[in-house]
C-alpha cells in the first residue's frame, strides 16, 4: 500500500497534482474514440476536419470516378505536361480527407492541406485569368458540385480559413495512427 502522497516512478508531478486536486485516485483513463477526442462531438476542430474531409473525399471520389477525364483537365492547364499526376492527387486528396476525419496528425494534416489547397488555387486563378479555363475539375463529373470560377474561389478560400484554423488552433485534439490503432482494437 502506498501512500497518498507517493510518487510512483511511473508517475510525474503532473499526475499527483491532478490526483491531489481531485481527490480520488484517478486510477483508470476514459478511452476516447477519434470523433470524441475532448468529449464534444460538434466542436469547431471535429466541425472543421469533418466539413474539409468530406470535400476532400466527395472531390477525389468524384475524380476516380473518371480518372481519364480528370488527366484530360490537367493537361488543359499546360503546366509541364503534368496529366500523368492525376491518381495520385486523386489519392492524395482521399488520404488527406481520411487523416482529417479521423483527426490523424491533424496539425500536420491541416498544414499540408493548406499548401495542397493553395497551390491548386494559384494554380486555378492562374489558368482562369490567362487561358480562359472556367472547369477547375475540382470534382469530376459531379455537374452539380462544380461551379463558377467565383463560387470556386470562394469555395477554396473558406477551406483555406478552415485548414489555417484547424492548423493554429489545434493543441491537443489530434491523435497519431498508433493510438488510433489502439482504440479501434
Amino acid at each position: 500500500n502506498r501512500s497518498h502522497n507517493t510518487i510512483h516512478p511511473k508517475e510525474g508531478a503532473d499526475f499527483l497534482d491532478a490526483r491531489n486536486k481531485e481527490g480520488n485516485n484517478c486510477q483508470s483513463e476514459i478511452k476516447k474514440t477519434p470523433l470524441d477526442y475532448e468529449g464534444k462531438l460538434f466542436n469547431k476542430t471535429n466541425l472543421f476536419s469533418i466539413i474539409v474531409g468530406v470535400v476532400f473525399i466527395i472531390s477525389g471520389f468524384s475524380k476516380s470516378l473518371d480518372a481519364t477525364t480528370f488527366a484530360k483537365t490537367i493537361n488543359l492547364y499546360e503546366i509541364a505536361n503534368l496529366w500523368f499526376l492525376s491518381p495520385v492527387i486523386i489519392i492524395f486528396e482521399i488520404f488527406l480527407g481520411l487523416s482529417l476525419l479521423l483527426k490523424i496528425q491533424l496539425k500536420r494534416i491541416s498544414f499540408i492541406s493548406i499548401i495542397f489547397l493553395i497551390g491548386l488555387t494559384l494554380t486555378y486563378i492562374y489558368r482562369w485569368l490567362f487561358k480562359d479555363i472556367t472547369d477547375c475539375g475540382c470534382f469530376g463529373h459531379i455537374n452539380i458540385l462544380n461551379s463558377s470560377p467565383i463560387f470556386t474561389l470562394v469555395r477554396n478560400a473558406i477551406l483555406i480559413y478552415l485548414c489555417v484554423d484547424l492548423y493554429l488552433h489545434n493543441n491537443k485534439e489530434t491523435i497519431d495512427i498508433k493510438t488510433y490503432i489502439n482504440i479501434c482494437f
